[in-house]
């Protein structure tokens, strides 16, 4: 195993148990944090590989995990709850697109035989969260502070 994956698959524990502990505090802010950081850091890679091979699937992945990174990005908002049926229904969105990426993000890793399978356990990882997360939504347990 060389350095860059060893690095990556670091910076993946830390990013995958930011947004799990986060689903045990019920806190948004790191829920979306990990996913933020995961999504910066498979941009980072899919481009470094992109650079070296010129293969436009690279491209097409960082552009994924971009829009992953752009719709995670943890900013404070004001506090809702199911009472407010738009923002709560955007964040359900939100949340269901982050599943679809990451749904993406195994079949992508178990189908390019140069990436470590175990990546895909990360993906899933976060799927798993987007689940956790839309359930708590649709029981209205989920309450943003």
């Amino acid at each position: 195993m060389n350095l860059t994956i060893i690095i990556i698959t670091i910076v993946a524990i830390i990013a995958t148990f930011i947004s799990i502990y986060g689903c045990a505090k019920k806190n948004r802010q790191l829920i979306l944090l990990g996913f933020f950081i995961y999504g910066l850091l498979v941009v980072t890679n899919e481009l470094r590989e992109y650079f070296n091979s010129c293969n436009i699937l690279n491209l097409m992945t960082a552009g994924l995990f971009l829009v992953q990174a752009i719709l995670a990005y943890p900013k404070n908002i004001p506090a809702y709850n199911a009472s407010n049926k738009p923002a709560y229904y955007f964040a359900k969105k939100i949340v269901l697109a982050l599943f679809a990426i990451n749904l993406f993000g195994i079949f992508y890793t178990l189908a390019i035989p140069e990436l470590p399978g175990f990546y895909a356990a990360f993906y899933g990882a976060f799927c798993l969260v987007s689940i956790y997360v839309l359930s708590q939504f649709q029981s209205g347990k989920f309450v943003v502070e």
